[in-house]
């Protein structure tokens, strides 16, 4: 069997993961029955989205097999115009939470200001590894 639904596998294995938690749960804390209906919870959902992934395409293949060049476009303008808008936003962020600091010396503002500062820097090399990615073609050589 071929997956036609890479969410849904993925869906698939992350409730394995929470279906083993449960029933670890449910044997390392008591035996108490709300950890075992979490495990029924997360079988039933693991098998729906088992089955879906390999009898169901996803939402991206359908899209893609029914858009044209111009919608290719139109989603790469907007999705371009998104990050833009985004790490702009990010950016005056950090640069207020930075004059912040220097104004009140709270150390709450220098930690928002470094998780902030973090997310830009993961920002540009995700972007960065994106485009190298894409300017080498298939193949990934970071």
């Amino acid at each position: 069997m071929k997956c036609t639904n890479k969410r849904s596998l993925a869906l698939a294995a992350l409730s394995l993961v929470l279906l083993a938690a449960s029933l670890a749960a449910y044997f390392l804390q008591g035996r108490e029955i709300r950890f075992l209906l979490s495990a029924g919870l997360a079988l039933v959902w693991g098998l729906v989205q088992l089955y879906e992934a390999f009898h169901t395409k996803g939402a991206a293949e359908l899209a893609a097999a029914l858009a044209d060049e111009r919608d290719h476009y139109l989603a790469a303008k907007s999705s371009q115009c998104a990050l833009r808008i985004f790490s702009c936003l990010l950016l005056a962020a950090c640069f207020a939470l930075l004059f912040s600091y220097g104004l009140w010396k709270r150390p709450q503002l220098l930690g928002a200001l470094a998780a902030l500062c973090a997310a830009a820097v993961v920002l540009f090399v995700l972007l960065l590894c994106v485009n190298i990615y894409y300017e080498n073609g298939d193949s990934v050589q970071i």
